[in-house]
């Protein structure tokens, strides 16, 4: 079952930190629920809790985008050690 509450949120950070990606709605929800199966719904509050502690600390906004693009793009390589791994505790909904 997707969170839909969730996926609208991931999709919001991704459109405003990643804008030069062009992403349409279906690319969106095909990784999101990649990085669902990969890291449970935890690990898509890893990566907004991720954007939302950044957003209080003003020296690290500048890292969303390149830490975001590094997560997603590596959601398939079971290697990955997400950069975002541990930000779920940020995460306010």
């Amino acid at each position: 079952m997707i969170d839909k509450k969730l996926l609208s949120e991931y999709k919001e950070i991704v459109k405003e930190y990643l804008p030069h990606w062009k992403l349409d709605d279906f690319w969106l929800a095909t990784t999101y629920i990649q990085y669902v199966k990969k890291d449970g719904e935890e690990g898509i509050k890893d990566l907004i809790g991720f954007v939302q502690f950044c957003k209080t600390t003003e020296d690290l906004e500048d890292s969303i985008a390149g830490t975001l693009a590094h997560d997603i793009n590596g959601v398939n390589d079971d290697m990955l050690l997400p950069r975002t791994a541990t930000y779920g505790k940020y995460y306010k909904n």
